[in-house]
């Protein structure tokens, strides 16, 4: 690291940015920021890992080289410089998905938009990687290096062999369209398959429910027979509608969660309990794994045994940070408890 600073010192020395950033295998977040760090601290790092290339140490040695020939390579330069492109689109999308507060409607209609922007820049991938390419054409110069076609074999089946005249239709079609073919065809999988159950449920909402011959598909909601009552649904669905349509649309529900709080489950059993449905599909699994970080802070060395109920009891006030809990109202829980000692004296 000290070696780093010495050359982010002497190459840029405005550079805000001074230390990397490792992958984090769950929040995408930090993988886009350190990727955007990776970018604009290249040259520093190359410098570093020529000068580590000549150390001492043979371990040492032998990594620096390592790392230097696969970072001075065309292919890796130029997938650096489109991932950091392609998460610049997703960037929103995982800060949304991170959220709490997040519902399915919200991602699914955020995830057709990026792909409706993947399929435009597919369309366009000619003048899309050219600006890429001249990108990495100038980074690739100033470390020294050159783009090459790599070597070609007529009896290679392990490897890519495209038959491309320069090295700027040879990375187009063997890098950047398979990568944004499989980016946008896993954003679909994830995402789009879940769109008929939702637009079955996004009815329920009263924005959409009170438009004209508005109906719900019950063949639909059947995976939910065994919970709900399929025969008075569609009575119980014209209620609802005649319910809100007697509103003003400024009061309408913007979500299914607001929609949940304004239905009566005596009233509206089935409605109720398809909107319940409707507020806790699971988007990600950003909440619970948030229990799982914040148990790493909680359970150390120093407090290793702590109790159950105790440690539960932390392990929520961490993670629900939103909630105020009141001194006062604790104290008093405690006082009313019989104690061998008064708690207050």
């Amino acid at each position: 690291m000290a070696i780093l600073r010495d050359k982010l010192s002497s190459t840029v020395p405005k550079c805000t940015t001074n230390t990397l950033t490792s992958m984090c295998e769950t929040r995408w977040i930090e993988n886009h920021n350190g990727l955007l760090k990776f970018k604009e601290l290249l040259k520093p790092i190359v410098l570093a890992l020529d000068d580590l290339s000549e150390d001492d140490n043979a371990e040492t040695l032998s990594n620096a080289r390592a790392f230097l020939r696969a970072i001075i390579n065309g292919e890796f330069v130029i997938i650096l410089l489109f991932v950091c492109k392609i998460f610049s689109y997703t960037l929103p999308l995982c800060k949304i998905l991170q959220s709490p507060l997040c519902d399915l409607k919200a991602a699914i209609d955020h995830v057709e938009r990026i792909t409706e922007c993947f399929t435009l820049m597919r369309k366009n991938i000619d003048s899309e990687f050219s600006k890429i390419f001249e990108m990495a054409q100038s980074i690739m110069t100033d470390l020294g290096g050159e783009i090459r076609i790599p070597r070609r074999s007529s009896l290679q089946t392990l490897r890519c062999n495209v038959d491309a005249e320069t090295p700027e239709s040879y990375f187009r079609i063997s890098v950047v369209i398979p990568v944004l073919d499989d980016f946008n065809e896993q954003l679909s999988n994830r995402f789009i398959d879940h769109k008929e159950v939702l637009t079955s449920l996004s009815f329920l909402l009263p924005s959409i429910c009170c438009q004209k011959n508005t109906t719900i598909n019950v063949e639909s909601l059947k995976i939910y027979e065994t919970r709900i009552d399929l025969c008075l649904l569609e009575a119980e669905f014209e209620l609802w509608k005649m319910y809100w349509s007697r509103k003003d649309e400024i009061d309408y529900p913007s979500c299914a969660v607001e929609a949940l709080a304004e239905c009566n489950e005596e009233l509206f059993p089935n409605i109720f309990l398809l909107l319940k449905i409707y507020a806790t599909l699971p988007v990600t699994t950003c909440t619970p794994e948030r229990s799982f970080s914040t148990l790493r802070r909680l359970k150390t060395y120093l407090r290793n045994s702590c109790g159950q109920n105790r440690l539960s009891g932390l392990a929520s006030m961490a993670v629900h940070r939103d909630i105020n809990v009141s001194t006062n109202e604790v104290i008093d829980i405690f006082a009313q408890k019989n104690r061998r000692l008064d708690f207050i004296l």
